[in-house]
């Protein structure tokens, strides 16, 4: 695979926010700690610092996810080295979408790995280990039940409710045999799981678990008990409500966009197939839609006794990762970024250290059929990114042999025009003013005769322009990013040499989109991890 890649700010698709942050903007600095390159970290790991205790915890409620298993040297040595004291984590987190859902989960987890073997090169005296958080809390299955293959949208048909994470998998078959195309192993290790987080697990470790990704499942008693203290706060204080807010107000104020707005409490309380926000009403709390109401001492009371009963929200779940994990950086897109920056007041609210905010990679893939049809008509991989009628002027300006702007038209009417308010304007000066508005009137009849004159000339070149529409429309399926919708199967034929092409040629502290070509270059996964052992 061959790749171009471009700046950020060629592109519409990215928020103000977003450019800022990559560009250093002063705006933003108050919002971050340290600021996303690879010379900080020794400072980072200075600022996170985590006890023996927590480290003992995590590894342990690891090693019980993983304890039925085959797991490979990478990621048992990664899972070993999680207690000692020199070993930090860098972690990226997501929905358990199907099948990995669209192409950017395979980027979030690429960029996590690539991070870690740059910093084992820069500070090689430290371990690093690349983190996946599964988000298998979340309770929104429109968003994770379906993939995307060539443009058309597969649907997984299950009656659910309550935490995704605990779906049953028992007529996942069908979901299967609906779709055009797909990896046996995939189908495989959904059909020899129990539930969607143990399958969610099990792929990411058939995928990338040659890496030494580690697979985490916070939604787990132990670990929530570890976090009931902040639970706690959260329900007798609302101290996120009270910190976000002010952040907010402050990033308003400088004309940024606000991702994430936080409740009067970020809590969910889960129930058999319910995920329930936790409301105060009166002095009192109440789950969702409830008859039931609690008071405050016997809310805590129930969090004591039950907290994996309690799910934080996106805006806390950030805190009760960074508490948990010796972690140095966050791996996210433009959202995620975009709320993790509404938090560092929170963070200081309970002495807890602001992890190093990295966007993950950005790559649309261009097959090797549509690279080879652009450059027939003699395009660029770039000009994908242009708008399709910008493609379209493009394609005249580039392959149609006649004029088709009527420049040397206008200047010939400007000239004749010219010549009429002098010849008349020496006769009746009044007629100048005149002549100049039917000057302005027939450059914009021009003007509608030179789009009808476009129109006529792409209408000659149906053929190439459906041609080009076709590519578009595959690499921008419903006028989105490619790497928001296609999922992997729809990219490639084999998704361990894809994913190891990308590592390999990733650069994870250059922020950049990338425009990847397919071709006949791409070196297997056994000749990079080789290469990689013997360096």
């Amino acid at each position: 695979m061959s790749s171009i890649r471009l700046p950020f700010q060629d592109m519409s698709a990215f928020s103000k926010l977003f450019l800022d942050y990559i560009d250093g903007q002063a705006s933003l600095n108050n919002f971050y700690g340290l600021p996303p390159q690879i010379d900080v970290f020794e400072e980072q790991i200075q600022r996170k610092q985590i006890d023996a205790n927590t480290r003992k915890i995590l590894q342990k409620v690891l090693n019980k996810q993983y304890e039925n298993e085959q797991i490979g040297s990478e990621l048992r040595q990664n899972l070993d080295f999680l207690t000692h004291p020199t070993t930090y984590t860098i972690t990226t987190g997501h929905q358990l979408n199907l099948c990995t859902g669209p192409l950017y989960f395979i980027y979030k987890m690429a960029t996590v790995i690539k991070i870690t073997q740059e910093l084992k090169k820069k500070y090689p005296t430290y371990h690093f280990v690349p983190i996946y958080w599964m988000a298998s809390e979340d309770h929104d299955f429109e968003e994770i039940n379906h993939i995307n293959i060539k443009g058309k949208k597969y649907e997984w048909q299950n009656p659910s409710a309550g935490p995704v994470g605990e779906l049953s998998l028992n007529d996942i078959e069908v979901f299967f045999d609906a779709l055009p195309i797909y990896d046996e192993q995939f189908l495989k290790i959904y059909k020899q799981s129990i539930n969607l987080a143990e399958a969610t697990r099990k792929l990411v470790h058939h995928l990338f678990g040659a890496y030494g990704l580690v697979v985490l499942d916070a939604n787990d008693a132990e670990l929530k008990q570890f976090f009931a203290p902040i639970m706690e706060k959260e329900i007798k204080t609302q101290f996120t409500f009270d910190k976000v807010n002010k952040t907010n107000k402050e990033l308003a104020n400088f004309g940024y966009k606000i991702q994430a707005t936080p409740r009067e409490i970020n809590l969910f309380y889960i129930t058999q197939n319910r995920r329930d926000l936790i409301k105060r009403v009166n002095h009192h709390y109440v789950f969702g839609d409830s008859n039931e109401i609690y008071s405050e001492a016997e809310l805590i009371q129930k969090l004591n006794n039950h907290p994996q009963n309690f799910s934080p929200n996106v805006l806390l779940r950030p805190l009760y990762q960074e508490l948990l994990l010796p972690n140095l950086a966050y791996i996210g897109g433009p959202g995620e970024l975009a709320y993790w920056l509404q938090l560092k007041d929170l963070f200081e609210a309970v002495d807890v250290a602001f992890p190093i905010l990295i966007p993950r990679f950005f790559a649309m893939v261009v097959s090797k059929q549509n690279a080879e049809q652009l450059t027939k008509l003699n395009f660029k991989l770039e000009d994908l990114l242009k708008s399709f009628n910008e493609f379209k002027i493009l394609y005249l300006e580039k392959n149609v042999p006649q004029k088709y702007e009527l420049d040397t038209e206008e200047l010939q009417l400007e000239q004749i025009y010219k010549q009429l308010e002098l010849k008349m304007g020496e006769i009746e000066p009044t007629l100048i003013p005149y002549i100049r508005a039917e000057l302005t009137r027939a450059r914009k009849r021009l003007g509608h005769a030179e789009q009808k004159f476009k129109k006529a000339l792409l209408r000659q070149e149906h053929d190439a322009i459906r041609q080009l529409e076709g590519i578009k429309n595959a690499l921008f399926p419903d006028g989105k990013l490619q790497e928001r919708v296609e999922n992997i199967m729809g990219i490639c034929d084999d998704p361990h040499l894809f994913i190891a092409n990308i590592i390999d040629d990733l650069d994870p502290f250059q922020f950049q989109f990338n425009l990847i070509r397919k071709d006949d270059k791409a070196r297997s996964q056994k000749e990079i991890l080789s290469r990689k052992e013997s360096v």
